[in-house]
């Protein structure tokens, strides 16, 4: 059932938006002038070479081009520096993806409707893992959720501190909405955004700057024990147990966000760095969110502070905490993992197929409905494992 190969892809996608600096992070630019950008010929960007691995294409194809994008995708065939203009995207999916793009329109492939993804921002600190590490669970979500995933590898810090590692999830973002039918054949009916840690805190980020560039807002957002707050001036007592975490260590905090945040940036007073920070007004222009809490996790706190605000702004949003589970436990769906994992894996796979139903019941189309795929627990999990405590 898992992604084989040819259903599961890196590829490097060009920035098409100015670069997100320290001076203008704080003022979202107008991207009208940026989407109607040309179909990009078929020469300079062949589904073909995307979906089946062209031996003849190669990264140093475009070592000419690294002064500017050029808008060509290029299929990573060997881990070599990402350049500094391109962003790494890992796309999963549950079938090959449709290379016939004449008839204007996504078409269904074996059962399944293309017009249906999930954007994932993985977690690590900032500094640490990628989208390989995450591939436990997003295998699961793309198989039993039947939608494409992209999955962003952004560069890490300390040598891209923030904003380049916003910029980098921005650009890429961007470019799946504004790309993703031309040159994919994907059409974007529901957009599902998905972070976890410091994925979340970037899923907050991303949403706010769609919101304030008033570019398409994803229509839901499924967090992770997110990272809400990184100024070192803010306390909740969740914090103390990073005195003696397995997972997150006060020094590993510590190191993350010193690695994160440069010195002329103020975690206490932006909102991209701290989402906890963002204003009711913009908070009440925010998709439906869904938060999964870990009940031995420092950043626990800052979660039931979001969802307290959501619930006051009367917003669709839930949070389920996992008492016993440590922070990270999305990661620990193993084989030889901790089995009630498998759990909070089913609930994320059940709120995000609940979250496209209620924007495919909003945006009905008239070609006939493909029905999401929900899978009911395995046997694995009903031999009488102990079903995790939750608090909703």
């Amino acid at each position: 059932e898992m992604c084989i190969r040819d259903r599961n892809k890196r590829i490097y996608v060009p920035k098409l938006l100015p670069r997100i600096t320290i001076q203008n992070v704080l003022f979202p630019e107008n991207l009208q002038q940026f989407i109607e950008i040309p179909t990009l010929k078929k020469a300079d960007s062949s589904v073909e070479e995307i979906l089946n691995f062209d031996p003849n294409l190669r990264y140093e194809q475009h070592e000419q081009d690294k002064s500017k994008s050029s808008g060509t995708i290029y299929v990573i065939h060997k881990m070599k520096p990402m350049p500094d203009n391109y962003v790494k995207i890992r796309i999963l999916s549950p079938v090959t993806l449709p290379k016939d793009r004449a008839a204007g329109k996504a078409p269904e492939v074996a059962g399944m409707a293309c017009d249906r993804i999930l954007i994932d921002i993985h977690g690590g600190g900032f500094i640490a893992t990628s989208t390989r590490m995450h591939q436990t669970y997003l295998r699961r979500w793309a198989n039993e959720c039947n939608l494409v995933i992209f999955a962003i590898d952004y560069k890490l810090a300390p040598e891209a501190k923030y904003p380049a590692v916003f910029d980098d999830i921005w650009q890429a973002y961007f470019w799946i909405i504004t790309q993703a039918e031309r040159q994919l054949g994907i059409t974007l009916r529901s957009v599902i955004l998905a972070g976890d840690s410091a994925g979340g805190n970037l899923a907050m980020s991303l949403t706010l700057r769609a919101i304030k560039s008033n570019f398409r807002v994803p229509d839901g957002l499924l967090l992770g024990y997110p990272a809400l707050n990184l100024s070192i001036r803010s306390f909740t007592p969740s914090l103390l147990a990073a005195m003696d975490d397995f997972i997150l260590r006060y020094s590993f905090l510590n190191i993350a966000i010193n690695s994160y945040i440069p010195a002329d940036a103020d975690a206490s007073k932006d909102p991209y760095l701290s989402p906890i920070l963002i204003l009711d007004e913009d908070l009440i222009k925010f998709p439906t969110i869904k938060i999964m809490a870990a009940g031995r996790d420092p950043l626990r706190d800052e979660s039931y502070r979001l969802i307290n605000r959501m619930a006051r702004l009367k917003k669709d949003a839930q949070l389920i905490e996992y008492r016993m589970f440590p922070h990270a436990f999305w990661n620990l769906d193993l084989i030889f993992g901790l089995q009630e994992c498998r759990f909070a894996t089913n609930q994320a796979i059940k709120w995000i197929s609940e979250m496209i139903s209620k924007n495919e019941a909003k945006h009905p189309v008239a070609h006939n409905e493909i029905c999401l795929l929900y899978t009911s627990p395995s046997p694995r999990d009903q031999r009488g494992s102990r079903m995790p405590s939750s608090a909703c």
